[in-house]
């Protein structure tokens, strides 16, 4: 977890509205907790203040394995889900922790794949052509990085000096151990910890990763989650049914409110990096918490939430609009492959789906003010090819991408091609054509080009369906859209994770008697 990140979701912790626990009414019977859940707690907060004192005396490992041994205590309190088995912490220096996570992006991101991404952005105008993706993310990552869950081996991974030496803020060096923000980050972790222990959130990723928006979903449902536990866990005598069923329009207003912070106090790498990349990171933090209360709001219990992790969302337009989990799930839309059509020297790079969120990142540098996020809104499914030439000079497009979304109505449809010409007007710096000017294009349908650079760029519409073509060569645009114009529409079901395998039952030992329950 990026420690300034930690850092202002701890100060929204501190400022947001908790309900205090009702008033006894005179003449009712008192009611507590049973004496061994009362004790377990009264030994856990000990903890919790021996942990202070390590702290306070420079020990900050010990600090932290204190903190730790306490909350393991504590979860089942605020949270309602004990650990079902102790937990696996690692202590890394800073710079060991910087490079197993350019080890853990390798192994989830090989080269390969990430250079396809950087393709795919780069052909949208998301980033720039020379941005190093790689180093990019890592950047973002390890900024101020202060601790992470590795799913992958089971563990927390924390600093062992347990300080942030070096980094630099507008207030300042934060150089000096605050428990109280390394307590937020552990929480954070461990919350992280207790779902994978319950739910495997390897397998979770790895069912949705070939789909981004998809994935960004489940990161924000997995994110939110981990920040309301968070949350409780500060104050973990706190109410939990009272925190639960806060208005999740105030979680959102107060979670809005701290972009601005992040953007104004960040490091130099996150200031600089393009608005996918922060965007992209910042979405689960920001927009997970209120989609995980407006599971929780009507019953105040953890369990609704927890029932998500086994029928996770499947778009981030689910996470912006939680009226519509789960049964509104996205269309399935087909875009054929062109590859046959193009000339020689074009290959695929990469294909995959926008979705709401990241079209309302494409569409904001054209459109003033939230004027994207509603064009957006209706969005029930799309996907993108992107192609890439090899060899030539550069006076023609290396990259061209198709991209087919279809929406919810033929006005939300409208409104989005509407925007999309003004990207493609900004991007080519210039004015399209009509349809009716442009021989090659399809008529009887709504339509806007670009020709230039030997290319054709289109945003084309009929009905609920919108194409984007952009850099296609002019001389096989007619067979291209012959191809991509052709279009079929298969709902999707609710995704579910494949179910892992059951293990092989053991043969009964000699020992144990039989098969009967230990």
């Amino acid at each position: 977890m990026n420690k300034l990140l930690a850092a202002l979701l701890l100060w929204l912790t501190l400022s947001t509205p908790v309900p205090a626990a009702p008033a006894k009414q005179p003449g009712a019977p008192a009611t507590r907790a049973p004496a061994a859940s009362a004790k377990a707690t009264t030994a856990a907060l000990q903890l919790l203040a021996r942990g202070d004192e390590h702290a306070a005396a420079g020990r900050y490992a010990d600090a932290l394995d204190t903190w730790r041994q306490a909350y393991e205590q504590l979860f089942p309190a605020f949270r309602g889900l004990s650990f079902r088995r102790p937990l696996q912490v690692e202590y890394l220096d800073r710079g060991a922790l910087q490079q197993r996570l350019r080890e853990e992006l390798a192994r989830e991101l090989p080269d390969e794949e990430l250079q396809a991404t950087r393709k795919a952005m780069v052909a949208f105008g998301f980033i720039p052509p020379e941005l190093d993706l790689r180093e990019t993310y890592l950047q973002l990552q390890a900024e101020a990085i202060a601790g992470f869950y590795d799913p992958t081996r089971k563990r927390l991974c924390l600093i062992r000096e347990g300080n942030s030496a070096g980094i630099q803020y507008w207030w300042g060096n934060s150089s000096q151990f605050d428990a109280l923000e390394q307590k937020t980050v552990l929480i954070h972790e461990m919350a992280h910890a207790l779902m994978d222990q319950h739910h495997d959130l390897l397998a979770l990723q790895r069912a949705a990763d070939k789909n981004d928006d998809r994935a960004l979903a489940l990161s924000a449902l997995i994110e939110g989650e981990a920040t309301l536990a968070m949350m409780l866990g500060a104050d973990p005598r706190s109410q939990s049914s009272s925190f639960l069923r806060l208005p999740p329009g105030l979680m959102d207003f107060l979670f809005t409110l701290t972009k601005p912070l992040l953007g104004f106090s960040a490091g130099p790498h996150f200031r600089g990096a393009p608005p996918i990349l922060k965007d992209t990171l910042l979405f689960p933090y920001l927009k997970g918490p209120a989609f995980c209360l407006n599971l929780t709001r009507q019953s105040g219990q953890w369990q609704p939430l927890d029932a998500a992790f086994s029928r996770p969302p499947v778009s981030t337009e689910q996470i912006l609009h939680p009226e519509k989990y789960p049964e509104d799930t996205p269309v399935n839309v087909t875009l054929a492959d062109i590859q046959a059509d193009l000339p020689e020297g074009w290959a695929p790079v990469y294909t995959n789906t926008l979705g709401e969120l990241q079209i309302q990142i494409l569409l904001a540098p054209a459109l003033p003010g939230i004027a994207s996020l509603r064009a957006a809104e209706g969005w029930a499914g799309d996907t993108y090819r992107v192609y890439e030439r090899s060899g030539g000079t550069d006076e023609l497009p290396r990259l061209l991408y198709t991209w087919l979304s279809t929406w919810d109505t033929q006005q939300e449809a409208r409104e989005f091609r509407e925007a999309m010409v003004r990207v493609l007007a900004h991007q080519l710096r210039m004015e399209p054509l009509d349809i009716t000017e442009v021989p090659l294009l399809p008529q009887g349908m709504w339509g806007k080009a670009w020709l230039s650079q030997e290319s054709l760029s289109a945003v084309l519409g009929r009905g609920s369906d919108v194409w984007v073509l952009h850099r296609v060569p002019e001389t096989v645009a007619e067979a291209v859209l012959a191809r991509v114009l052709v279009v079929k529409h298969t709902p999707k079901g609710v995704w579910r994770p494949k179910p892992a395998a059951k293990p092989t039952p053991k043969p009964a030992s000699k020992q144990s008697g039989g098969a009967g329950k230990r």
